[in-house]
């Protein structure tokens, strides 16, 4: 899926490409060549719309009303995704990365120093490309003219890469078949797991604001969507609604999220609903943070059941940065003066709750 203003277009296996102008309302097919039946990758770069599919790359500049192909200077019509940087456009392929410096109507290869040709996702954060393969994952801070392999501290049995994406300056990547995530908070330099795995194979995901949203697939009894809004230390099954839990696709568009599923169509919830979700799942937990945020001084009040409890706090990775020891009583104060500015977690015994240090 890709969005462009207020239009949805959806790409589908056999039948091409899908247009929605009035929030899934109502739906048409869009003229692509007939030949086209399958189309795997959308995305817009401005008033360009790309698609990608078993014929090569299209390309519209007219809201998808008219498509033209764009093949010159690919080597292989599999298309994984695309990243622009500045005016350039970059393509994951099966040949590696191909880049295009007229607007997507032409390509060149872009490959120095990727030893894994095969490029099944590319990502841009400002003027930084990373691009992930199944078994590498590289970044180029010059435009594409060279790449570094920065996927060395992930774990020697992690998954062929399948995706990549970010918040912020968060890096997370998702592994193939019975994979899961993985978060670097330093441009690639080390990774922590994201606490993914139970939920099964992370076909795609999406981020909106601090909400990472991941459609799970595989082998697991019960997939579907699932979202944190701290990097993984807490996951809330936001699935509700769906027929069809075997997700493919998440994007945000006008205050909805929506979700492809494979063989039943697109739904569609409310972003409200997931704000909602989350805080409930916190508030079952009995803890409650008072200041959050904080600067200073924070209450914590627990359930007396959790009293003898062990308690510390987190940052993002998952590294303690003060523990609070155990706990005596069902109400009591942390001082968080020496914290610096960002996202941290308590965890008491088994239970988690962000905390946020402004």
């Amino acid at each position: 899926m890709t969005q462009h203003g207020d239009d949805i277009y959806v790409g589908t296996i056999f039948t091409g490409m899908y247009k929605t102008s009035d929030q899934g309302g109502n739906w048409e097919l869009t003229a692509t060549p007939n030949y086209w039946l399958s189309l795997s990758t959308l995305a817009t770069f401005g008033n360009t719309i790309l698609a990608a599919g078993d014929g090569g790359i299209l390309r519209s500049i007219d809201n998808g009303d008219t498509w033209t192909v764009c093949n010159q200077g690919l080597q292989s019509t599999g298309t994984l995704g695309f990243a622009q940087v500045g005016t350039d456009i970059f393509a994951a392929s099966p040949m590696g990365v191909v880049i295009s410096t007229d607007d997507g109507q032409t390509w060149s290869d872009s490959n120095n120093g990727i030893a894994e040709d095969y490029i099944i996702d590319i990502l841009a954060i400002d003027n930084v490309l990373y691009a992930v393969s199944q078994t590498g994952i590289y970044t180029s801070v010059n435009f594409g003219n060279s790449w570094t392999n920065i996927n060395n501290d992930l774990p020697a049995d992690f998954p062929s890469i399948n995706h990549i994406a970010n918040i912020g300056d968060v890096l997370i990547v998702s592994g193939g078949i019975s994979g899961t995530l993985y978060k670097s908070m330093n441009g690639g330099a080390n990774w922590t797991s994201m606490n993914f795995d139970e939920y099964g194979w992370p076909s795609s995901f999406t981020v909106h604001d601090d909400m990472l949203f991941v459609g799970a697939t595989g082998n697991i009894t019960s997939p579907g969507v699932f979202m944190t809004n701290d990097l993984g230390e807490t996951w809330t099954n936001v699935s509700d609604g769906l027929d069809n839990n075997m997700v493919w696709d998440i994007i945000v568009n006008n205050g909805w999220a929506y979700v492809c599923t494979k063989g039943s169509g697109v739904y569609k919830r409310p972003l409200t609903d997931f704000a909602a979700q989350n805080i409930s799942e916190k508030i079952s937990t009995g803890i409650s943070i008072y200041p959050n945020p904080t600067s200073d001084n924070i209450t914590i009040n627990i359930p007396s059941k959790l009293i003898g409890s062990d308690a510390i706090i987190t940052n993002e990775l998952g590294q303690q940065v003060k523990r609070i020891g155990n706990v005596t009583s069902t109400n009591f104060q942390v001082d968080c003066s020496s914290l610096a500015t960002g996202f941290y977690v308590v965890k008491i015994g088994e239970h988690k709750v962000k905390l946020v240090v402004q």
